[in-house]
């Protein structure tokens, strides 16, 4: 399907995006969407959770066709409070469950390796997780908070998204390291059905952040500039 193409509609049934792309159910879940609303379409589930239509298929776009490019009209529409919702929701989502459900496959994975392979792969994955952590941090107690006085234009000090954009770095490219060791250098007595499932793990984390990393910059960023300059 073209990228370019917007395959979602306000009109289509919710549970129809879902068989669609089956990986935009956290997405529903982030946005606070409950399942069960029957026939219900896009534009009554988003109408009753206050959630705008058009930056919620926006995500799901983005989330469900790669290479998705997104237009100017679609930037000025976007609403920031729910991309922001999202964003945070997010946070949580890979802070309290795909970080931790990983965390605990490592563990499972290291178990019959030697000290030194235990520590180094231990070790790489700790400093990873407190790397994401102080990115999101960082995103909510300064980005965030400066796009929400931006919208109550209240904008104070010399801060500007300008400068988000310049130090945002991309918190996925490490798993690519963490891939390659489990790979290539774990001992052939490591417990293989756990080292297929930590590998799907870490590509699906990866995949999640690649798409986090795209709305921040290709929808946040130049939104807020927008706002910015008005």
């Amino acid at each position: 399907m073209n990228a370019n193409k917007i395959p979602f509609t306000p009109g289509m049934q919710l549970a129809e995006l879902i068989d669609i792309n089956y990986k935009l159910l956290p997405i529903l879940s982030q946005l606070k969407f409950n399942l069960g609303l029957g026939n219900a379409s896009v534009a009554d589930a988003c109408s009753l959770k206050g959630v705008s239509i058009e930056t919620f298929l926006l995500i799901c776009n983005v989330y469900t066709y790669p290479s998705y490019k997104v237009s100017k009209k679609q930037i000025q529409e976007v609403y920031l409070p729910d991309v922001i919702l999202f964003l945070q929701s997010s946070h949580t989502y890979y802070s309290s469950q795909l970080i931790p459900m990983l965390r605990e496959k490592i563990g499972q994975l290291v178990e019959n390796c030697s000290v030194k392979q235990k520590t180094v792969l231990t070790n790489f994955f700790e400093n990873y997780s407190k790397e994401v952590d102080k990115h999101f941090k960082y995103e909510e107690s300064s980005v965030f908070p400066y796009i929400h006085k931006l919208l109550e234009h209240q904008k104070k000090g010399k801060y500007s998204i300008e400068r988000f954009e310049h130090n945002h770095g991309n918190i996925e490219d490490k798993l690519n390291d963490l891939k390659s060791i489990i790979m290539k250098y774990l001992p052939h007595n490591a417990n293989e059905s756990i080292q297929y499932s930590t590998l799907y793990s870490i590509y699906e984390l990866h995949e999640n952040l690649e798409k986090h990393t795209f709305i921040e910059n290709n929808i946040l960023v130049p939104a807020v500039a927008n706002l910015e300059h008005e």
